[in-house]
């Protein structure tokens, strides 16, 4: 990928020696330029030697482009001028980004001035050709003007336009400032010519540190998309000069992704590696008494459930009193489902919608609850499961216990089960219990192949759900985090792949942000973790001997994926134990904190190879750091 900053040909030398490829100035300047102040600059531009490859603002404020008043000759004339002078630059992108320009008055006729606004891109666009040059139209937020507001509004116009040289562009700023999401993207897919990078904050800044998990996720669908062309940093600078050399490395968290192929143990660094105490034994009854047989297990069990569940999440709502399952709609392949469970005195009402693959089953199906986030609408994610057979059931999690930490405790399931001191997590793996209950009412459903999946807060849930509810056939938090897949008496900081340095999320952090989502009785071990009777890898060692499919994202530290595969390790000695040691799967991949389509499609290979004998692909079982020592001294008996 290229990267360039909108600045003036004037800061050419310096842009270069903060190492951008190219310089993005405006043209509406450089067609205002004498012949003088224009061999001025292509002089500065080479002595730099550095190239306006793109330039934005296309016409100066006083042309009209829509309207009865547009001057369809003078127009052209510009274009005619403008576009020679930005090919002697260099240029092989303009922008289109005049807002104000292309405003439509609320006494226009709407239509006619969209048409007349195609037809002009299109004259452009046939003129920019001659050159070799891309035309760009640039989306703006509607405080700036009322007409191509979106990324799909911006792609749809460039359909109309019908030329393979015009296409639309992504302003990051601007697609936020309208409430667009980065899976939206998604929809324009091969409509993507351009982006431009600014914070999503009416300052309109570049981004800063504190805006990098934006970056990421902005990084990670661009790349998913698989755009690699070129992208401009566009906001402001709080200072320039000071500023511009770190903007550029922060954005280059695009380049780095796109680079991304297999995982290697060098890939990240760990430089601490704290530890509060060896896990603890899993194989040591309550009263000191060894594990030995299977049937001892089925006892010690039920102990690691007091602890490793009511200790930590609370006690879990019971079996419900009622089941009824009501269709609400049926538009091949979505199935609806209004759910009602609970107790008599109070129902509890959950919505399910049930994707189904072509054909009439039985399918095995994946039940995600995560239709709260932003993942589960992509398209994408959704084909990755249908075309390869398998059903995906999605709810909303945050309708059983929203996951607003300043409402406090409440909400539907609490009201139904007033007496159970569940927290979150709890009360949004029960959904998933309900959600197996309505499925196994659906003849297309295949019951014997079952898996819950989630990610981050929905991996801990979907981790917690399968723990206790042995229907689910595979489990597969994805990126759970502490309190669920990483290790309590484990604290690392490491070099990740972007060469920044990060620390693993504590229980003091969990207790300071996310208080609802846990047993108060928890908290009492803040600071003393190695007194915790448990670990991580007691809740892992619950899904046992059932398919447990752990997924990590290797610069992801806050997650602690170092902890996560030390406690995998160590419920791996439970699966042993029970016979089961090739139903456990891990793998990491590389990148941060997101469900992509990468860990999805593991998810449905693991499926596939426990359904049908699929064969797995390459890629599991291998680590981005080097393997540290175990940081547990017991085996299987």
């Amino acid at each position: 990928m290229r990267f360039g900053v909108c600045r003036p040909y004037t800061d050419a030398a310096f842009v270069k020696n903060c190492g951008y490829d190219y310089i993005e100035p405006a043209l509406c300047e450089i067609a205002a330029m004498t012949e003088e102040e224009f061999t001025d600059c292509k002089a500065t531009l080479e002595q730099a030697g550095i190239k306006a490859e793109v330039c934005n603002r296309f016409f100066p404020d006083e042309y009209v482009l829509v309207g009865p008043g547009t001057d369809l000759g003078k127009i052209l004339t510009y274009v005619d001028k403008a576009v020679v002078r930005a090919h002697e630059l260099g240029a092989e992108m303009l922008v289109l980004d005049n807002g104000a320009n292309r405003r439509i008055q609320d006494d226009w006729d709407r239509d006619t001035c969209v048409a007349q606004f195609v037809e002009l891109v299109r004259m452009i666009g046939k003129k920019m050709d001659a050159y070799g040059m891309r035309l760009v139209i640039e989306p703006l937020n509607d405080r700036e003007t009322n007409f191509i507001n979106t990324v799909p509004e911006g792609a749809e116009l460039a359909n109309r336009v019908s030329r393979p040289n015009v296409k639309t562009m992504v302003n990051f700023f601007h697609h936020s400032q309208v409430g667009g999401e980065p899976y939206q993207i998604h929809w324009v897919k091969g409509q993507v010519g351009y982006l431009h990078v600014a914070r999503n904050s009416p300052d309109h800044l570049i981004p800063y540190e504190e805006d990098m998990d934006d970056v990421r996720a902005w990084a990670l669908v661009m790349n998913e998309i698989g755009y690699n062309d070129r992208l401009s940093l566009e906001g402001t600078f709080v200072n320039f000069k000071a500023d511009a050399k770190a903007a550029l490395e922060r954005v280059r968290e695009f380049d780095y992704i796109h680079d991304r192929k297999e995982v290697t143990e060098d890939l990240v660094t760990v430089t601490e590696h704290t530890l509060a105490g060896k896990l603890p034994n899993p194989f040591i009854m309550d009263d000191g008494t060894p594990v030995k047989t299977k049937e001892d297990w089925t006892h010690r069990r039920a102990e690691i459930y007091k602890t490793a569940v009511e200790l930590q999440y609370g006690t879990m709502p019971p079996k419900p009193e009622i089941l009824e399952v009501l269709c609400t709609g049926n538009a091949d392949p979505v199935c609806n489902y209004l759910i009602k469970t609970g107790t008599k005195a109070n129902p509890v009402y959950m919505q399910m919608t049930v994707m189904k693959p072509e054909g009439n089953g039985p399918f095995p199906v994946a039940v995600d609850g995560d239709l709260c986030f932003r993942y589960p609408w992509d398209q994408k994610f959704i084909r990755t499961f249908l075309d390869n057979g398998i059903a995906l059931a999605l709810f909303n999690r945050t309708m059983l216990m929203p996951d607003r930490q300043d409402m406090g405790r409440v909400g539907p399931l609490v009201e139904a089960y007033p007496t159970y001191n569940f927290g979150a997590i709890a009360a949004w793996a029960w959904g998933y219990s309900r959600c197996v209950d309505a499925l196994e009412t659906l003849p297309f459903i295949d019951k014997s192949c079952m898996a819950a999946v989630g990610h981050s807060r929905g991996g801990k849930t979907a981790l917690l759900a399968g723990a206790c509810d042995e229907r689910f056939a595979i489990v597969n938090p994805n990126e759970g985090c502490a309190g669920s897949t990483s290790c309590y008496r484990l604290r690392v900081k490491a070099i990740r792949e972007d060469k920044q340095t990060a620390v693993s999320e504590q229980l003091e952090d969990m207790f300071k942000n996310f208080p609802l989502w846990f047993n108060p009785a928890l908290k009492e071990y803040i600071g003393r973790e190695e007194d915790l009777p448990f670990d991580s890898h007691y809740l892992k060692a619950l899904v046992a001997p059932r398919v447990l499919l752990d997924g990590e994202a290797a610069s992801d530290i806050w997650g602690n994926p170092i902890g996560s595969w030390h406690t995998t390790m160590a419920a791996g000695e439970v699966f042993k134990f029970l016979g089961a040691e090739d139903n456990l799967y891990w793998y990491n991949r590389r990148g941060y904190h997101y469900h992509k389509i990468e860990d999805v499609e593991r998810l449905v290979n693991v499926i596939r190879h426990v359904y049908d004998g699929t064969a797995l692909k390459d890629g599991f079982f291998t680590l981005p750091f080097a393997a540290p020592d175990p940081i547990y001294d017991w085996k299987c008996p």
